[in-house]
């Protein structure tokens, strides 16, 4: 779950400019408390999360029994992660000003048993998370179990379930994470919940999310991002220029909008005509 978040600028006194590092905090206005099972004396690393794969490390503690404490200070709410080197698997939490974050996992499998808390943001991060786990799980338990089957040339009679249940658990997790996202659109997280949604298709909810978030976090950057990004995507471009395109006419040559500049057109999209065109050309092709 790497990787998804808009480039985010901390304040100079979080952390030095060489290797986007700071040196090790102290005090804080946001606390991190950690217990990773059987983790032992390890180092453990905090990171800022950005959208274009660039992750600022804040900080670097060495647990004690696989317990420690990140204490640092931040302006603003912000998505974050932790690690440790040389393990599998990260823990990504949502931190505001004055939170004190809980987290545990088990050191031999740190993504999928991770649980996240302490704030009422991150509780219901974690039940979305969760069943995001789960149905990856499931799901890939089902591709396990069809390509065995597909190895052995048996697959064929395998594939309408497979695709009845692989379809079945996407839906459901579709399902859930609509309904967290409409439960309250302003909150956060949503930001993470909707990478498991179709832009295509779910364009309301994706405008539901940025017109709550613009409200709940002005100036927010990560926010501001996302606000651009669904602006570019799904607002209407009533008075700007169309974008050039070229089709065949009726007398099969090439005609662009452009040669009709100045002029007032009427695009008339008629799917039924669109049809029979594919048809034509397709008749044409097998002759």
């Amino acid at each position: 779950m790497k990787s998804i978040w808009y480039p985010i600028l901390a304040s100079a006194f979080l952390f030095s400019c060489e290797n986007g590092k700071n040196k090790q905090f102290s005090e804080g206005n946001l606390v991190v408390n950690f217990e990773i099972d059987e983790l032992e004396e390890k180092e453990v690393v905090l990171e800022l999360l950005s959208l274009n794969s660039k992750h600022i490390q804040l900080d670097t503690v060495r647990s004690e029994n696989g317990k420690g404490s990140f204490q640092y200070e931040t302006e603003k709410t912000s998505f974050y992660q932790v690690y440790v080197p040389g393990e599998t698997g990260e823990i990504i939490f949502v931190a505001s000003p004055g939170d004190i974050v809980k987290i545990d996992a088990k050191a031999n499998h740190i993504y999928s048993s991770s649980r996240i808390g302490g704030t009422e943001e991150n509780t219901r991060l974690d039940s979305l998370i969760t069943l995001i786990k789960a149905t990856k799980f499931y799901t890939d338990s089902l591709q396990m179990v069809y390509k065995e089957a597909e190895s052995k040339q048996m697959h064929y009679a395998l594939l309408e379930n497979f695709q009845k249940l692989y379809g079945n658990a996407k839906m459901r997790e579709e399902a859930y994470v609509i309904n967290f996202i409409r439960r309250n659109p302003g909150q956060y997280s949503n930001l993470l919940a909707l990478n498991s949604l179709n832009k295509m298709r779910h364009g309301k909810i994706f405008q539901l999310v940025d017109s709550a978030l613009v409200k709940n976090f002005p100036g927010n950057e990560d926010v501001v991002k996302f606000h651009e990004s669904i602006e570019k995507r799904y607002t209407s471009s009533i008075g700007k220029q169309a974008p050039d395109f070229t089709l065949l006419d009726v007398n099969e040559k090439n005609i662009s909008l452009s040669d009709f500049e100045g002029k007032y057109i009427l695009l008339d999209f008629n799917i039924s005509q669109t049809i029979e065109i594919i048809r034509f050309w397709s008749n044409k092709s097998s002759n």
